[in-house]
């Protein structure tokens, strides 16, 4: 099962060579499902919310001590994998991310492992985190988790988001990963003038 490393633990040269290698496993499985018969008629590309069936990166409104389904969508013809995910929210309410496969627990990641940094950035000034950064080597003071091994979606998609917390808004909460999909070719029909 898929763990969580924070990005402050990933040098830069890692996570580089993390988007690669997930994006061929990818386009490994894209090819496996016959989506294509070759790599170069695949097109990789980062995720949209709209590719999950989301409007934009916002979790749903939710009850303290909840479960709710966030990702509901099926994928025709595509695969989808996620490799990290960044909250944006000011004061946080979800706790944990799960993907749900065939109706049971596929794989979940806690993400209180990254809200330890909250109160810090709230108080630290800009001026304060380069100079941490820079006396420590830590590349990203921020709340962005990477997954050990991507989430790896096809067909039927969900995933749910439980908070611990009332959450009036829903919490800005990024997806980050890559599509792979055919290459649609369209042609240009042509007229002929006389």
């Amino acid at each position: 099962m898929s763990y969580m490393i924070p990005a402050w633990e990933l040098a830069t040269k890692a996570k580089e060579q993390y988007r690669r290698s997930s994006a061929e496993i990818l386009i490994s499985r894209a090819l496996f499902l016959r989506y294509a018969l070759d790599r170069n008629e695949l097109y990789v590309h980062e995720i949209l919310p709209s590719d999950l069936g989301l409007e934009r990166w916002q979790t749903p409104k939710q009850g303290a001590q909840t479960t709710v389904t966030w990702v509901d969508c099926n994928l025709t013809n595509k695969v989808i994998g996620i490799i990290k995910v960044v909250q944006l929210t000011e004061n946080p309410a979800v706790t944990k991310i799960s993907l749900i496969r065939g109706g049971a627990l596929a794989s979940y990641h806690q993400l209180t492992s990254l809200y330890g940094l909250v109160p810090l950035l709230k108080k630290l000034k800009e001026t304060d985190l380069e100079l941490l950064q820079l006396q420590y080597g830590i590349e990203n003071l921020s709340l962005e988790g990477w997954f050990s091994e991507p989430w790896i979606l096809e067909g039927k998609v969900q995933i749910d988001v439980t908070s611990d917390y009332q959450s009036t808004d829903g919490d800005k909460l990024v997806l980050v990963g890559f599509k792979v999909e055919p290459v649609i070719i369209q042609k240009e029909e042509q007229n002929e003038q006389y």
